[in-house]
Protein backbone atom coordinates (compact mmCIF):
# COMPACT_ATOMS: atom_id res chain seq x y z
CA UNK A 1 0.00 0.00 0.00
CA UNK A 2 1.31 3.41 -0.58
CA UNK A 3 1.36 6.64 1.48
CA UNK A 4 -0.95 9.21 0.31
CA UNK A 5 1.00 11.66 -1.93
CA UNK A 6 3.27 13.93 -0.56
CA UNK A 7 1.95 17.69 -0.91
CA UNK A 8 1.57 21.20 0.79
CA UNK A 9 -2.86 19.80 0.44
CA UNK A 10 -2.40 16.87 2.89
CA UNK A 11 -4.72 16.83 5.42
CA UNK A 12 -3.95 16.55 9.12
CA UNK A 13 -5.56 12.51 8.87
CA UNK A 14 -3.55 11.78 5.49
CA UNK A 15 -0.29 13.16 7.67
CA UNK A 16 -1.09 10.95 10.16
CA UNK A 17 -1.20 8.29 8.14
CA UNK A 18 1.40 8.49 6.22
CA UNK A 19 3.65 9.00 9.29
CA UNK A 20 2.09 5.66 10.77
CA UNK A 21 2.34 3.66 7.43
CA UNK A 22 5.93 4.74 7.36
CA UNK A 23 6.75 3.53 10.75
CA UNK A 24 4.70 0.24 9.97
CA UNK A 25 7.16 -0.56 7.03
CA UNK A 26 10.13 -0.07 9.33
CA UNK A 27 9.27 -2.74 11.79
CA UNK A 28 8.60 -5.15 9.18
CA UNK A 29 11.57 -4.37 7.45
CA UNK A 30 13.72 -4.44 10.47
CA UNK A 31 11.72 -7.95 11.57
CA UNK A 32 12.93 -9.54 7.74
CA UNK A 33 16.05 -7.77 8.05
CA UNK A 34 16.83 -9.95 11.53
CA UNK A 35 14.90 -12.60 10.50
CA UNK A 36 17.45 -13.10 8.04
CA UNK A 37 20.51 -11.95 9.64
CA UNK A 38 19.85 -15.22 11.67
CA UNK A 39 17.92 -17.49 9.67
CA UNK A 40 19.44 -18.27 6.24
CA UNK A 41 16.39 -19.08 4.68
CA UNK A 42 15.12 -15.86 4.15
CA UNK A 43 18.45 -14.47 2.39
CA UNK A 44 16.74 -15.59 -0.93
CA UNK A 45 13.31 -15.96 -2.30
CA UNK A 46 11.25 -18.97 -0.64
CA UNK A 47 10.10 -20.89 -3.09
CA UNK A 48 7.23 -22.15 -2.02
CA UNK A 49 3.65 -22.60 -2.04
CA UNK A 50 1.91 -19.18 -0.23
CA UNK A 51 0.59 -21.58 2.96
CA UNK A 52 3.95 -23.03 3.22
CA UNK A 53 6.27 -19.84 3.37
CA UNK A 54 3.59 -18.61 5.37
CA UNK A 55 4.20 -21.32 8.04
CA UNK A 56 8.13 -20.99 7.75
CA UNK A 57 8.09 -17.50 8.53
CA UNK A 58 5.94 -18.84 11.47
CA UNK A 59 8.43 -21.31 12.79
CA UNK A 60 11.15 -18.73 12.36
CA UNK A 61 9.22 -15.80 14.27
CA UNK A 62 8.39 -18.79 17.36
CA UNK A 63 12.10 -19.89 17.06
CA UNK A 64 13.70 -16.31 16.99
CA UNK A 65 11.19 -15.02 20.34
CA UNK A 66 12.11 -18.38 21.84
CA UNK A 67 15.85 -17.97 21.91
CA UNK A 68 15.68 -14.04 22.26
CA UNK A 69 13.16 -14.86 25.43
CA UNK A 70 15.76 -17.49 26.42
CA UNK A 71 18.97 -15.34 26.09
CA UNK A 72 16.85 -12.42 28.35
CA UNK A 73 15.70 -14.82 31.33
CA UNK A 74 19.65 -16.10 31.21
CA UNK A 75 20.31 -12.06 31.58
CA UNK A 76 23.45 -12.41 28.01
CA UNK A 77 23.46 -11.17 24.90
CA UNK A 78 24.55 -14.62 23.45
CA UNK A 79 21.55 -14.82 21.10
CA UNK A 80 21.05 -10.82 20.02
CA UNK A 81 21.39 -7.60 21.44
CA UNK A 82 19.67 -4.51 22.09
CA UNK A 83 21.96 -3.15 19.27
CA UNK A 84 20.76 -5.69 16.66
CA UNK A 85 17.59 -3.88 16.02
CA UNK A 86 16.44 -0.36 14.46
CA UNK A 87 15.75 2.43 17.75
CA UNK A 88 13.84 4.98 17.22
CA UNK A 89 14.33 7.63 20.03
CA UNK A 90 12.05 10.23 21.14
CA UNK A 91 13.16 13.28 19.59
CA UNK A 92 12.45 11.28 16.61
CA UNK A 93 16.08 10.22 15.37
CA UNK A 94 16.74 6.85 14.51
CA UNK A 95 20.26 4.40 15.11
CA UNK A 96 20.14 1.62 12.58
CA UNK A 97 20.72 -2.02 13.97
CA UNK A 98 23.55 -3.87 13.28
CA UNK A 99 21.68 -6.24 10.92
CA UNK A 100 21.74 -3.71 8.46
CA UNK A 101 25.84 -4.19 8.09
CA UNK A 102 24.96 -7.73 7.44
CA UNK A 103 27.00 -8.01 3.77
CA UNK A 104 24.84 -11.01 3.07
CA UNK A 105 22.29 -10.48 0.34
CA UNK A 106 18.51 -10.61 1.69
CA UNK A 107 15.68 -12.06 1.44
CA UNK A 108 13.65 -9.15 0.39
CA UNK A 109 13.61 -8.47 -3.19
CA UNK A 110 13.21 -4.67 -4.43
CA UNK A 111 9.75 -3.86 -6.11
CA UNK A 112 9.98 -3.15 -9.36
CA UNK A 113 8.02 -0.44 -10.94
CA UNK A 114 5.10 -1.20 -13.38
CA UNK A 115 3.83 1.16 -15.73
CA UNK A 116 0.43 1.23 -14.46
CA UNK A 117 0.32 4.04 -11.88
CA UNK A 118 -3.22 4.52 -10.67
CA UNK A 119 -4.57 2.52 -7.99
CA UNK A 120 -8.11 0.93 -7.66
CA UNK A 121 -10.82 2.45 -6.48
CA UNK A 122 -10.91 -0.31 -3.75
CA UNK A 123 -7.59 0.37 -2.76
CA UNK A 124 -8.19 3.98 -2.26
CA UNK A 125 -11.23 3.20 0.28
CA UNK A 126 -9.71 0.73 2.07
CA UNK A 127 -6.46 3.13 2.41
CA UNK A 128 -9.43 6.06 3.20
CA UNK A 129 -11.05 3.71 5.60
CA UNK A 130 -7.56 3.26 7.31
CA UNK A 131 -7.03 6.76 7.36
CA UNK A 132 -9.76 7.48 9.08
Amino acid sequence: MRPFHSSNHQTPMQRIFNYRHCRARRVVENAFGVLSSRFRKFRKPVIASEETVDEVVQAAVFLHNWLRNDDLRAGSNRYTSNVMFDTEFQDGTMREGIWRNDPAPTGLIPATRTTVRNSSQRAKGIKDMLAT
